[in-house]
């Protein structure tokens, strides 16, 4: 009878280790889609930048006819800009210039994992690096 219930429970064990191998898998799996092209509406170009990571970093610099600084928009975990694009026309028209990217492993950026920021921390560094060239007397947030 000890027997049998300590099978039991091995088995649940190991049926658990599963399940949470295969959901780890899932979570950090990479979330690639396509983008497009650059929302005409804001004055946006595509850019790409190498990241610390090693990861290619793909995005969209917006621009509005006069700045009033840059402000780098960041997506959340298995997002991409798409999601930031409501926030930069709203600082476009209030006067602020964008940066917006798609994380390493998130949209048509490289990457071979999502680290929920070990790695993804090189990208917003690359960028704010990116930001501060395109705009070097502007303030950045």
């Amino acid at each position: 009878m000890i027997s049998r219930a300590l099978i039991a429970t091995l088995c649940l064990v190991i049926a658990g280790l599963m399940a949470s191998w295969f959901v780890a898998g899932a979570l950090v799996a990479p979330s690639p889609r396509e983008i497009g092209d650059p929302p005409r509406d804001l004055n946006a170009t595509a850019f790409i930048v190498n990241s610390d990571s090693g990861s290619k970093i793909s995005g969209w610099h917006t621009q509005p006819d006069s700045s009033h600084g840059v402000i780098v928009l960041l997506h959340g975990i298995r997002g991409s800009r798409l999601s930031m694009l409501d926030r930069a026309r709203m600082l476009h028209h209030a006067g602020y210039a964008t940066v917006m990217i798609d994380l390493q492993a998130h949209g048509e950026s490289s990457g071979d994992a999502i680290t929920a920021g070990y790695l993804e921390q090189h990208d917003v560094r690359a960028a704010v690096k990116f930001a501060r060239h395109q705009h070097p007397l502007s303030p950045s947030a």
